[in-house]
């Protein structure tokens, strides 16, 4: 008998330019330099027991030299 343990992943509170892929909870950023900074990020795992787990923390873009660079931090 097998379980059924997939998760499923939500941005609750991101930038426009965030997006999550709901199956595997990978990220993509398509910042512009109007992004530059630190941006709050929440994101909802929910599994199919019912159980959900949230992880808070922040993406920073920042320009260097000359080219945007995306990196996290966990709140």
């Amino acid at each position: 008998m097998s379980e059924d343990n997939s998760t499923t992943y939500v941005l609750t509170d991101c930038p426009s330019w965030v997006s999550v892929n709901p199956e595997t909870g990978g990220l993509l950023a398509t910042p512009t330099n109007s992004a530059i900074g630190n941006h709050p990020i929440v994101l909802t795992k929910t599994y199919t027991d019912g159980v959900v787990e949230t992880e808070n923390f922040t993406i920073v873009v920042s320009d260097v030299d000359g080219t945007l660079t995306v990196t996290s931090e966990h709140v």
